[in-house]
């Protein structure tokens, strides 16, 4: 599997979400979480999902979201959302995410 992904400092990982609407990957989840953490250079670390390409999600993109990052945050990584835009944002807003998510402007604001 090939994660479009780089690295902003020491412990932070920045993977690039596709524009595919509806669903945040392609992939399997449980696949796509595990090649995550072996690109994570150290834990615990931050990975940031850059989503300034993403312009929709649906439930099931939702529900990914979640589980993602359940599967990081128990491995000991924080995710973060980076670059959300604004049609992705209301949406977490409407249901309540934006309390759960930290969502970032720029790559700046990773510390």
């Amino acid at each position: 599997m090939l994660i479009a992904h780089r690295y902003y400092n020491e412990k932070s990982l920045i993977v690039e979400i596709d524009s595919i609407d509806g669903a945040l990957i392609e992939e399997d989840v449980d696949r796509f979480v595990e090649e995550i953490l072996k690109l994570v250079p150290q834990l615990p670390g931050k990975i940031a999902f850059d989503m300034s390409r993403k312009r929709y999600l649906n439930s099931s993109g939702l529900g990914e979201l979640i589980f993602i990052k359940d599967r990081l945050t128990d491995a000991g990584a924080e995710l973060v959302l980076l670059g959300v835009t604004e049609n992705v944002s209301s949406l977490l807003e409407m249901v309540g995410l934006d309390e759960f998510f930290t969502v970032l402007s720029s790559e700046d604001q990773i510390l």
